[in-house]
């Protein structure tokens, strides 16, 4: 998300009125980052952990109970904030790649059937590559 400039107080104070509201109904956490680099100022990430798409849904279905634990007349307040705070906002679905990743000892303590996944065995690429121009009746060519 991107807040407008001048704007980080109420960023902040809506943050925390939503977390509350999480820790009142036992929502999923999350973590935010602000980009310093890469990306326009006022540019903040939030990042929430689901370990399936169905947790997204769980999540989706809980959203009446956050609205209720915020309240109505934070809500109208948080109505009218929203546009004044938010020059933008998009959602995106991303997964990491244990292979890719460089995590923390604690991070791959907490769950290590997936941050260590057992290499796969099978054919080496090459070797597949071969096995499928053979099987379809060409020979080995350079491109």
């Amino acid at each position: 998300m991107r807040i407008r400039p001048g704007q980080w107080e109420g960023f902040g104070n809506l943050i925390k009125t939503y977390q509350s509201a999480l820790e009142k109904v036992n929502g999923l956490p999350f973590a935010i980052y602000e980009v310093s680099e890469g990306a326009p100022s006022g540019t903040y990430l939030v990042f929430a952990f689901f370990k399936s798409l169905k947790d997204i849904d769980d999540m989706m279905a809980m959203e009446p109970k956050i609205m209720a634990a915020i309240g109505e007349q934070a809500l109208k307040n948080l109505g009218k904030q929203f546009a004044d705070i938010f020059a933008s906002t998009e959602s995106n679905i991303y997964a990491f790649s244990p292979e890719l990743s460089h995590m923390p000892e604690e991070a791959i303590a907490a769950d290590p059937a997936f941050w260590t996944p057992k290499a796969k065995t099978g054919p080496a690429p090459a070797a597949q590559a071969k096995r499928l121009l053979s099987k379809l009746g060409v020979g080995p060519r350079l491109f």
